[in-house]
């Protein structure tokens, strides 16, 4: 392909200040970006597909990392990292101040840190020292995702991530553009972003989604088969196996309880201490008495609400 092609497929907007994009939450809601990527492929450690779909749906805000320190000195370390990969690379780079768009789809969108002179993307990084084993076997997936969502926006066929890790060790990492990773990427960016559209929610990703997302059935009674009594029976023995555990853990506990009596909180081995067994206190409103000394106050202040609760069965055992 031309690259005179590839750029044709690219609308540049002026980007608004950082004060007016924190002002803005609410600006993320129209567009799919490269941190979106890899919370829609479900490959996100920080966020699930339910959980974007809440707030690109503007049921949930997003959240406000302005004052989140980790973030904060990201930002302010992305010069120092670009300037360290156009030192050890020789290539140049320059920032890149408008978002990109993808013509075709207007809702899948880029905002890269560098554009390298004479073609490519530089995506700056900053992570703690303990983070690095993360790195040893490449580019963790949730990068790679991010990085060929800003490859399918902006036509580039090749990116490099430049991480420093605790400030003081630095690496980078050549990624080429891979057509049938983007081509799977760009059916779920477009399936999700339908989602959005039409307010239909993801699949969930945890039970306490399951239970935000379905609050109250609208019959009684739904017919299972093979599939389900399977999974029935896989949860009985795994419920068994946690009760087993638990058993255990307490036996261990009571060990080491025996250990520390009455004589001290802290047990040491080796001169390391290695549990805790210390006085806590609690402050707690006695309700009971607050609705007998005070039933009226106490009346006032009374919220009822609804909830799924799910529970295995007795019935269950003879299923499986």
């Amino acid at each position: 392909m031309d690259r005179g092609d590839e750029f044709d497929e690219v609308e540049l907007v002026q980007l608004p200040s950082n004060d007016e994009i924190t002002a803005d939450l609410n600006d993320r809601r129209t567009f799919l970006g490269g941190s979106d990527a890899p919370v829609v492929m479900g490959i996100s450690p920080w966020k699930t597909p339910y959980q974007l779909w809440m707030e690109k749906t503007g049921q949930a805000a997003p959240p406000d990392l302005s004052e989140v320190e980790r973030v904060r000195f990201g930002i302010l370390l992305e010069d120092i990292v670009a300037r360290e990969f156009m030192s050890r690379t020789g290539f140049k780079v320059r920032r890149v101040n408008q978002r990109q768009i993808l013509k075709r789809k207007p809702y899948l969108v880029a905002q890269i840190d560098r554009r390298i002179v004479g073609g490519g993307i530089l995506e700056c990084k900053t992570a703690d020292a303990s983070r690095k084993s993360d790195w040893d076997d490449g580019v963790p997936d949730h990068y790679m995702a991010q990085v060929q969502h800003q490859l399918l926006v902006t036509g580039e066929s090749f990116a490099y991530i430049a991480v420093l890790f605790g400030g003081n060790t630095f690496q980078c990492f050549r990624i080429e553009r891979n057509e049938a990773l983007i081509a799977n990427l760009e059916i779920i960016l477009d399936d999700f972003w339908t989602k959005v559209k039409t307010f239909t929610p993801p699949e969930p990703s945890s039970t306490e989604e399951a239970r935000q997302m379905w609050r109250k059935p609208v019959g009684e009674i739904v017919i299972g088969g093979d599939e389900e009594k399977g999974i029935v029976k896989d949860l009985l023995s795994i419920k068994e196996e946690i009760k087993v555990l638990e058993g255990r853990q307490d036996e261990l506990e009571l060990a080491l309880q025996k250990k520390l009596e009455n004589l001290g909180d802290t047990l040491t081995v080796g001169g390391i201490p290695v549990v805790s067994w210390k006085v806590q206190s609690k402050t707690t409103l006695d309700t009971k008495a607050l609705e007998a000394s005070y039933p009226d106050i106490a009346s006032q202040f009374k919220r009822t609400s609804e909830y799924r609760q799910f529970r295995v069965l007795k019935g269950a055992k003879d299923v499986a």
